[in-house]
């Protein structure tokens, strides 16, 4: 699939945090696996250690020495900027 970097997450400081607790914030690392039109976009989350150096959420980040998929809603999905890598 594409694989990028997350360059934003548009919303409150509530959904920042919750998507970052699953480790989707500025400057981690992710891949779409699938996306099948308006329905629920799998994205696999990609370990780095440098993403997890520049987040602040840092001490809820998942462990940064394994990737792992997650599933989000396609308005969730929407509201996440990747800039392609």
């Amino acid at each position: 699939g594409r694989e990028g970097v997350v360059v934003e997450v548009r919303g409150g400081p509530g959904f920042q945090r919750r998507l970052a607790d699953v480790g989707i914030y500025p400057g981690s690392r992710v891949r779409v696996v699938r996306s099948t039109g308006r329905g629920p976009v799998m994205v696999e989350v990609l370990a780095t250690k440098e993403a997890c150096k520049g987040c602040p959420f840092r001490t809820l980040c998942p462990s940064a020495s394994s990737s792992y998929r997650i599933s989000l809603g396609f308005g969730t999905a929407m509201r996440v900027l990747v800039e392609e890598a």
